[in-house]
């Protein structure tokens, strides 16, 4: 059954035409064409850009967007941080992330970036701020990806707004290399990459079942076999060649002198149970070999009705 099951897609696609498959090889190939030097480009670019280091750390106040950040979107920012607010829960695109303000140096309430990761990785992210320092107020570090405009700002923005919390015009939100620089740097390229092997798998299957179904033929259903020609002459008759059957032991139709005499037919009260002569049946009601005899106009209505009462 799982085999079956997992098969099923492959014949699926085996099954269609091949001038259904074809421009979708093609076109397939075409995107991967593009898309894979430039993904292989990109990698390029990240081992470049790890082996180099991250971008110089610049504080909140001094970030500028064109300058600190780089071509895969990192950042190294130096924030306050205020262990007082708690991480507060975002709802992005259908995922769960949770927000911790920072501010800029000398500012308690003025929101100038957040610090944004999954629900799952709350603890992480409370445990990652709080080892950088002592007390309520401490300077933290942070080195990650920056979103500028993206959603995650937006909704930040509202439910800190939500709690008495101002945010910047020019506010960032930041997720933090929570599990190192190399980690966030390449988990964008599993994803990029996963995606460009399903696409180049998806190309293979098209252009090879396109290739496979362009030079078979349809099934065509069987000829029925050619009828015998039917002579226009009849064959004259052959006489049998098998022995005349013996003379009747009756002699003909005349019984012999020593043949059983049959009992004389009865006669008076049981004369009534012999077979009289009948008048001939009309056609309606004629009986045939299936034993089956029309019903008359007076017996449908006897039966549906019951019999006429006698006044």
């Amino acid at each position: 059954m799982l085999k079956a099951i997992i098969f099923f897609p492959f014949r699926l696609v085996f099954g269609l035409p091949w001038w259904m498959l074809a421009p979708f090889a093609i076109w397939l190939g075409v995107v991967l064409a593009q898309a894979i030097p430039a993904a292989y480009e990109r990698y390029i670019d990240f081992k470049v850009a790890y082996v180099f280091g991250p971008v110089p750390l610049r504080t909140l106040q001094d970030f500028d967007r064109t300058r600190d950040v780089s071509d895969f979107g990192e950042v190294n920012i130096a924030a306050t941080y205020q262990s007082q607010y708690r991480p507060m829960l975002l709802e992005v695109s259908g995922l769960d992330m949770i927000a911790v303000p920072l501010f800029a140096k000398g500012q308690t309430t003025r929101i100038a970036a957040v610090a944004y990761a999954l629900s799952r990785q709350e603890e992480d992210l409370v445990a990652f701020l709080q080892a950088q320092g002592t007390g309520g107020i401490h300077s933290v570090d942070l080195n990650g990806t920056v979103d500028l405009f993206g959603p995650i700002v937006d909704q930040a923005r509202f439910v800190f707004a939500g709690n008495g919390l101002q945010g910047a015009q020019d506010m960032i939100a930041i997720r933090p290399f929570l599990s190192g620089r190399g980690a966030g740097l390449s988990e964008p390229q599993y994803g990029q990459w996963l995606l460009l092997g399903v696409g180049t798998l998806l190309f293979l299957v098209a252009a090879v079942a396109a290739l496979r179904n362009f030079g078979r033929k349809r099934p065509t259903r069987a000829a029925l076999p050619a009828a015998k020609p039917v002579s226009a002459r009849r064959t004259s008759k052959v006489p049998s060649q098998k022995p005349a059957p013996a003379a009747s032991p009756w002699g003909g139709l005349a019984p012999p002198p020593d043949a059983p005499v049959p009992p004389p037919l009865p006669e008076g009260p049981a004369a009534e149970f012999l077979p009289k002569d009948q008048p001939e049946v009309p056609p309606a009601v004629r009986r045939v070999s299936s034993g089956y005899r029309a019903k008359t106009a007076e017996e449908i209505v006897r039966e549906v009705f019951g019999p006429r009462e006698k006044r």
